[in-house]
């Protein structure tokens, strides 16, 4: 199962109060322009951790291990894990892999730029304007002005329609950490792989979607780009997965 809506700043802070009091002591305050505005400049090892700290709130398996032999939860410190520390059969949350959030972000509709279809205006997502774009056909530079009071200029989650699965956002708002380390092959022709988890080990992680700041071209279902895992940004949030 996958999130409708991106991580809010009040779920985040919730999360976060109850974590430091029950292990997860350095979950830091997010940044979001409200509590109902998606949670942004979070760090993958942050997000990580909290995304453990949710599924212990509500009673559930985490996902993320200090060691591969899965006895020592992720709660504190800097995380340095790759795929064997996850407990990938586990119920609790954890962040899409990038196989994953592409196929949700496309909502069963196939071979198109946006989950919606070729084109692109800022009714449909809240992105970086361009007239040089010729399937942006908002042809203008810049946000929406409805969106544009103070940065970052983020929108309240669920503004715009969601995709054929029911989703909201996977185009634009805030970029998305995905759970894979950055692979710059990936997509390529090879053979094909059923739910690939990425690199077992690297420096930076996959981030979909767009965001306010980025163009129409970073708001395609195919668009990725990367940062540093302990790296945060205004522009960049998270949404979460969990298993049945």
């Amino acid at each position: 199962m996958i999130a409708r809506h991106e991580v809010n700043l009040k779920l985040w802070t919730d999360v976060m109060i109850w974590g430091r009091s029950h292990g997860y002591t350095d979950l830091p305050d997010g940044s979001g322009k409200a509590h109902d505005h998606p949670v942004c400049g979070i760090s993958w090892g942050d997000a990580v951790k909290w995304c453990n700290a949710l599924s212990e709130k509500e009673g559930l398996a985490p996902c993320y291990y200090t060691g591969t032999t899965r006895q020592n939860v992720a709660r504190k410190g800097r995380v340095d894990i790759g795929n064997q520390h996850v407990n990938w059969e586990g119920t609790g949350y954890r962040l899409p892999t990038e196989g994953e959030w592409e196929f949700a972000a496309r909502g069963g509709l196939a071979n198109k730029r946006f989950p919606w279809g070729n084109e692109i205006i800022h009714e449909q997502a809240n992105y970086h304007g361009s007239a040089l774009i010729e399937y942006d056909k908002c042809q203008h530079e810049g946000a929406a002005a409805i969106l544009k009071s103070s940065a970052p200029y983020t929108a309240v989650i669920g503004s715009f329609k969601a995709n054929g699965f029911g989703l909201y956002d996977m185009a634009g708002n805030v970029a998305e950490w995905c759970w894979d380390f950055y692979d710059p092959s990936y997509g390529a022709p090879m053979q094909p792989l059923d739910n690939p988890h990425g690199p077992e080990k690297g420096k930076n992680c996959v981030i979909r979607g767009g965001s306010w700041r980025h163009t129409a071209s970073d708001a395609r279902c195919a668009s990725r780009f990367s940062l540093p895992g302990d790296i945060t940004a205004i522009h960049v949030g998270f949404r979460v997965v969990r298993g049945l």
